[in-house]
Formats: structure tokens, sequence, C-alpha cells
């Protein structure tokens, strides 16, 4: 099955997620990522 388009895909380093101690840094790039992209669509109120 194809994915949707329009998408946008962003990339970041290192490997798996994984939910090791080591990974914090890597989870709070992504929810970061994440809520500045949805904010920037418009897709939730960043308050």
């Amino acid at each position: 099955m194809a994915a949707p388009t329009p998408k946008t895909v962003i990339k970041f380093d290192g490997d798996h997620m994984g939910v090791g101690p080591d990974k914090l840094g890597l989870l709070q790039k992504i929810i970061a990522t994440s809520k500045t992209w949805l904010i920037e669509k418009g897709a939730v109120d960043p308050f």
C-alpha cells in the first residue's frame, strides 16, 4: 500500500528509537520537531 501524498519526511540521526535512558534526547527532539510541524500546519493550538 502506498503512503498518501503529500507527506513530509524528517530523518533523525541514530538507530532504532528503543526505550533506553540514552534515547531521551532523541525522543525530546522528535517530540519538539513533531509539535513544531503540527503547529506550522495549523493542526494543533500552540497554547
